[in-house]
């Protein structure tokens, strides 16, 4: 523990950092459970919920407010579904924590849950009836969120597709980044390079063939962050290769590797039944990024790029690591897009675990 300005610093710092005993004796001396850290923006129970199981029973018997919000509007549930600790969410829950509550950028715990890949809070929340519906202020449900999370775990975030599906997620829904980049599932897992998720999708039978209003498809963005895999499948799955954006570009010239290149050429003269030349259709001369009449690829807002902790939750650096805020930033990546950040937890505390805060910031789109 660092150097608390305050008994009450002192106190919520127990309780981020584990320390039952000291817990205990300040309850017992009447400490003010609910008070809000100066640092922190955010109480006892926010912190204890992102793993501190004995604490949070303690704040729970000394009657704190589970319905309390932290500057970036985040309860403790949402704290720990975005650490995947399903037994204090059934607590929190039991003490008469609500499950659909959003934070300012409109992320349930259901959202947070699947943006950062915890399987077994997403079931939980899924079993006792949460709103998989619910879309947040970029109109992404936790559907979209699992396709364009960061997380390196395919087989997690293929299991949370495919509960969200089960659970009647839509499959072709379009998340609303300003109009710039306007993404079905499929595009984000297609952009962020999820090949489980793309195949859960594809199974589960999403429009392949969809666009956002700049014309381009998932094939477009695979081929774009030269993501083969994902080509391959969109490829195997039946998708219209000549598919058009703007000025007739095609994915094929979107795409930077020449091994996608490759691919994509064969497709396009396999589903044009012509013999046309390289020249006629496959170098992409017209479709120069630099050309009038196509957004660059670089100035394409696309739905959050990297996703921060900063993004979703909104304690700020607390012992604990805090719910990084997905909206609350510009998104970087993406506009519009947010990306969940985990901050640092200093100021007077030892570093902890760098991803404790939950941050508006930026749920990046891709």
């Amino acid at each position: 523990m660092g150097l608390a300005a305050s008994k009450q610093e002192a106190f919520w710092e127990a309780c981020g950092f584990g320390h039952p005993e000291l817990v205990q004796r300040f309850i017992e001396d009447g400490i003010d459970v609910n008070w809000v850290s100066y640092t922190h923006n955010c109480c006892p129970i926010h912190v204890a919920s992102q793993g501190k199981k004995e604490i949070v029973q303690m704040l729970l018997d000394a009657k704190c407010d589970v319905n309390v919000k932290d500057d970036r509007g985040n309860l403790a549930i949402h704290h720990a579904a975005m650490r995947g600790h399903t037994e204090i969410m059934k607590m929190l829950m039991a003490a008469g924590s609500p499950m659909d509550t959003p934070d300012k950028n409109g992320w349930t715990a259901l959202i947070n849950a699947a943006y950062w890949c915890q399987p077994d809070a997403v079931q939980l929340l899924i079993d006792r009836q949460c709103d998989v519906t619910y879309q947040n202020k970029d109109d992404r449900t936790a559907l979209h969120e699992a396709c364009r999370s960061q997380s390196e775990d395919e087989e997690g975030l293929a299991k949370i597709s495919e509960m969200l599906i089960r659970a009647g997620c839509s499959l072709n829904a379009k998340s609303s980044d300003l109009g710039d980049a306007d993404f079905t599932p499929l595009m984000f897992a297609a952009y962020h390079n999820h090949p489980g998720v793309a195949r859960v999708l594809i199974e589960s039978g999403c429009n392949v063939n969809a666009q956002g209003t700049n014309g381009w498809s998932a094939l477009h963005w695979a081929a774009d962050r030269g993501n083969r895999e994902i080509v391959e499948i969109l490829v195997d799955s039946g998708i219209d290769p000549l598919l058009e954006a703007p000025r007739g570009k095609l994915a094929l010239h979107c795409a930077r590797d020449n091994e996608i290149k490759e691919i994509l050429d064969h497709y396009v003269r396999s589903a044009r039944g012509a013999c046309e030349t390289d020249d006629d259709i496959l170098d992409g001369s017209d479709y120069d990024d630099d050309d009038d009449g196509f957004e660059k690829r670089d100035s394409l807002k696309v739905p959050g790029d990297e996703a921060t902790e900063n993004d979703v939750s909104s304690l700020p650096s607390s012992p604990v690591s805090s719910i990084p805020d997905a909206m609350d930033k510009d998104n970087s990546s993406e506009k519009g897009i947010p990306a969940i950040n985990g901050h640092e937890v200093i100021n007077g505390l030892t570093k902890m675990t760098n991803k404790m805060t939950i941050n508006d910031a930026e749920r990046e789109i891709m």
